[in-house]
């Protein structure tokens, strides 16, 4: 059995048709959906980018983070932003000892950043270049102008202008859909299975930084949403002075992102078309997620940080799509999953049994009806913040008070959320509620002893 693994970059999953969204077009991955099992309560547990991929790739918690400095050399400097350890086991280095032929297709550029080893014992990767502030291509400073692509309030010089001027020199050579990042990582991951599907079993791990900051969806997608742009090719990313950000900003930024769920829909969907036509769906189990969302002032602040640990930034769309359980097909379910029982339950569905080194579970009776729920409760952590979350509660903790991680890191405030009564999480009952708090501060104190 071969495992196609897709992950995207800060996709919300209130933002899928198949999650229940309105008014986005997703037609792809509600596809894609109606086929597969759809899982409606899954966080991440390590964030954000590279501390979601290593739960990713090793179905191990990483939490607590180590305290440790960070590595010379190594951006940023977050809490669990490390390389894979000696004593790690991903799904790359399990897989390619069992005889699988294991590629990687990525646009994700903090893969290769130094000290950092995520590629480890793929056979082959493709690495598309130029995301974000990769610095990949220089231009005469002349040719562009950061100021053209955000409202003047939003600019930033010591930021935006470093971080927007390389994207711009990154990116200056595009000329069509065709050749923005996902649609590149898409079409290599196509390639791949051209290439490699005569060397089954394989293992194809697919990454795209996409929706991810900067919100740069082609043209046309971003008009889908919004016909009042505020410039010809507006980018709203790390850089921009987030704390200006006015209430007039929000529909285009939102109509922006929107634009890049749509656009990452399209060649998601056109790398699930290949494997179907490719006669691959029988035996290829092909699971689709995210490591993270964002914000969009729901919670008072712009984009994810350590000081929401909200569900829009912790939820993550989990579909999954596996032979022989087409009875299933469409099915939602509700139970209690972490981001670090993805791995050793696709190993379980392609037949392998996991390495003793995963400690996540297998989530898939939640699916055929064996289990109702394979947890009492999940916890998050990020940065120097945590929280611990179940059905009925959520609580946001100091988790970590005295890490020696900085990097900018904003302090999240102890907070409880009643879930049933206020699912957008918009009402601190901590002092209203002290049972709900004890109960669920007992719980964080069994990871992080200190926690406050």
């Amino acid at each position: 059995m071969n495992l196609v693994l897709i992950v995207t970059d800060t996709f919300r999953a209130d933002y899928l048709g198949c999650y229940g969204n309105p008014w986005i077009k997703t037609p792809k991955l509600d596809a894609f959906a109606r086929q597969s099992v759809s899982f409606t309560s899954v966080h991440g547990e390590g964030l954000p980018t590279m501390e979601a991929r290593r739960v990713f790739m090793t179905g191990r918690g990483i939490l607590p983070f180590e305290d440790e400095p960070p590595l010379i050399g190594l951006d940023p400097t977050l809490a669990g932003w490390r390389p894979l350890s000696e004593t790690d086991v991903t799904l790359a280095d399990f897989l390619s000892q069992r005889g699988y032929f294991c590629g990687m297709s990525t646009d994700l550029w903090h893969f290769f950043k130094p000290n950092l080893n995520l590629h480890r014992n793929f056979h082959i990767w493709d690495f598309i270049r130029g995301q974000e502030a990769d610095q990949w291509r220089t231009a005469p400073l002349s040719r562009h102008d950061p100021r053209k692509h955000i409202p003047a309030h939003l600019y930033n010089e010591k930021t935006y202008e470093r971080r927007m001027r390389q994207y711009l020199q990154n990116t200056d050579w595009w000329q069509g859909e065709e050749d923005y990042f996902a649609a590149r990582t898409m079409r290599s991951a196509v390639q791949f299975l051209e290439n490699s599907r005569d060397r089954a079993p394989f293992f194809l791990y697919v990454d795209t930084f996409d929706p991810h900051e900067p919100f740069d969806p082609p043209r046309q997608y971003a008009e889908m949403y919004c016909d009042k742009l505020p410039c010809e090719r507006p980018l709203w990313g790390y850089g921009v002075d987030a704390a200006k950000t006015r209430d007039d900003d929000i529909p285009w930024i939102k109509g922006c992102y929107a634009g890049e769920v749509s656009f990452v829909d399209n060649w998601v969907g056109f790398l699930i078309d290949a494997i179907d036509r490719m006669g691959l769906a029988q035996d290829t189990v092909v699971a689709f997620t995210t490591d993270h969302g964002t914000e969009f002032k729901e919670h008072g602040r712009m984009m994810k940080s350590p000081a929401q640990l909200y569900s829009n930034i912790t939820r993550l769309p989990l579909i999954v799509r596996a032979p022989g359980q087409e009875a299933l097909a469409g099915k939602k379910v509700d139970a209690l999953i972490s981001a670090t029982d993805l791995a050793p339950t696709l190993l379980r569905l392609i037949g392998e049994t996991p390495p003793e080194t995963m400690n996540g579970l297998n989530f898939w009776p939640t699916a055929t009806g064996e289990k109702a729920e394979i947890r009492d409760h999940l916890v998050m952590g990020f940065g120097r913040a945590g929280a611990v979350r179940n059905h009925d509660w959520l609580l946001h903790t100091l988790a970590q008070p005295n890490a020696k991680y900085g990097g900018g890191e904003k302090q999240a405030q102890p907070a409880l959320f009643d879930l049933k009564a206020d699912p957008e999480e918009t009402r601190n009952v901590i002092d209203k509620r002290p049972e709900a708090r004890q109960r669920m501060l007992a719980l964080a104190r069994k990871l992080w002893p200190e926690a406050v």
